[in-house]
């Protein structure tokens, strides 16, 4: 099940710049004209007749392009780039935001849940946000032995915050040993 948070229209447009997500790659054939663009091993772009200029260009797309065409077409011509050169990386842009390579918010590499964010970007454009909708749930875990409290450990790392735990077993010696949470005091 994927639960997409709902992100209003104002705060898309409020943004305006788009980010190439984490785990795209970018690889050049041989001869340097081809270029194949992957997303971890679920698919592969291939963009043909790409020029020097268009490669050099393209680390633009992880640091973040406007949305906005005439803002990326005032981009492209500061770079200097040709008319063939927009046209195929417009096809770039074009190709990578129908296929979802592209998000709104950026990973902030320095944030200590940047590779949780890089995860969820897999999953939303909005990672930040997805992040947020996760810790408002209400989670009920049913046991909070062994198996229990290593499955809690990891939803709190993947971003849960509220939880009910049910347990009517008393801890025994043998909890202690699979369980983060219980001591031989305990």
């Amino acid at each position: 099940v994927i639960i997409r948070p709902v992100i209003n229209q104002e705060q898309t447009l409020f943004m305006g710049v788009m980010y190439l997500k984490p785990f795209v790659t970018a690889s050049v054939h041989q001869g340097g004209d081809v270029i194949d663009v992957c997303f971890s091993s679920r698919f592969k772009l291939t963009f043909h007749d790409v020029t020097s200029a268009i490669i050099n260009f393209l680390p633009v797309f992880k640091t973040g392009v406007p949305s906005d065409t005439g803002q990326r077409q005032k981009l492209y011509k500061e770079n200097s780039l040709t008319e063939n050169d927009i046209t195929c990386l417009e096809d770039i842009y074009d190709r990578l935001v129908i296929n979802g390579l592209m998000m709104l918010q950026p990973i902030d590499r320095q944030d200590i849940s940047s590779r949780r964010d890089s995860f969820y970007s897999m999953i939303t454009d909005h990672p930040k946000s997805f992040a947020d909708y996760l810790g408002k749930l209400n989670i009920a875990l049913i046991g909070c032995g062994g198996l229990g409290s290593t499955i809690l450990l990891s939803l709190v790392n993947a971003g849960f915050r509220n939880f009910h735990l049910i347990d009517d077993d008393m801890i025994e010696h043998s909890n202690v040993t699979r369980s983060p949470f219980f001591t031989l005091s305990d």
